[in-house]
């Protein structure tokens, strides 16, 4: 919580909060979460933002995809409330989330993708 008091966005915790424990509960698999000191994201972490930052965009269909790659379609569409909290309130403190390709789009890009898609740039 100190580093959400710190941008001033203490009141996303809630949100991240309620996305987590709903990971908790209904996670269809394990997620890979990284120690703060790793240098990579695991997968499932860029998932994680990917989804946050469709939702901070608008784009629910694909904020709702990447959550149902780890929680069921259901859960995946209650968590939207919350990760798009999540995305608000980041936003109106300044903190805009980039879109960008996922995994899925890096390989549909590989195969000929629309120059759009193209110009996308990866967390990595």
């Amino acid at each position: 919580e100190p580093v959400f008091h710190r941008f001033g966005v203490v009141a996303a915790a809630a949100s991240l909060d309620a996305l987590l424990c709903a990971t908790a509960q209904t996670a269809t698999h394990a997620l890979e979460v990284r120690c703060p000191r790793c240098p990579n994201l695991s997968d499932d972490e860029v998932y994680l933002l990917h989804a946050a930052a469709a939702a901070q965009h608008g784009d629910l269909v694909s904020a709702r995809s990447q959550l149902q790659r780890w929680l069921p379609a259901a859960v995946a569409a209650w968590t939207l409330g919350p990760v798009c909290g999540l995305g608000r309130l980041f936003a109106n403190a300044g903190l805009i989330l980039p879109l960008r390709s996922t995994s899925d789009e890096m390989r549909d890009q590989a195969a000929g993708a629309s120059s759009r898609e193209a110009r996308r740039c990866t967390l990595h």
